[in-house]
């Protein structure tokens, strides 16, 4: 169950079933007016948690993909920070990704020059 508020998909957290316990991975295209400050791809605050901040934190920061990770108890399970990869108007495609088993944080950016194109969406 989701729904909208401004610019945000919200998930209704007591009916995410599938929480990641092993690893996750997030892809998407973005394409940025500015990269300056931070612009939120993906971010999770736990009702459940032992604190009011942020749990999953996928972002850019001024250029930069930070991909962060906080448990409930409020211990940092992983941090990265890239150099400044993401430009301004170029369609660029960020993966980030985590492995439990291999207690490893990755972070994939390529970027495309996309031809204009016209999307059709049926209901």
């Amino acid at each position: 169950m989701f729904f909208f508020k401004g610019g945000d998909v919200l998930l209704d957290g007591l009916h995410f079933d599938r929480i990641p316990r092993e690893g996750i991975t997030i892809s998407t295209w973005v394409k940025l007016d500015t990269n300056k400050g931070i612009q939120s791809i993906f971010d999770t605050v736990g009702s459940h948690s032992k604190h009011r901040d942020g749990q999953y934190h996928f972002e850019i920061d001024n250029g930069k993909v930070r991909w962060f990770h906080r448990n409930e108890n409020h211990d940092t399970i992983f941090s990265l920070l890239t150099r400044p990869a993401i430009r301004e108007g170029i369609w660029t495609q960020i993966t980030a990704t985590y492995s439990a088993s291999k207690q490893r944080a990755r972070v994939s950016i390529i970027e495309r020059k996309i031809p204009q194109c016209i999307l059709t969406i049926i209901y």
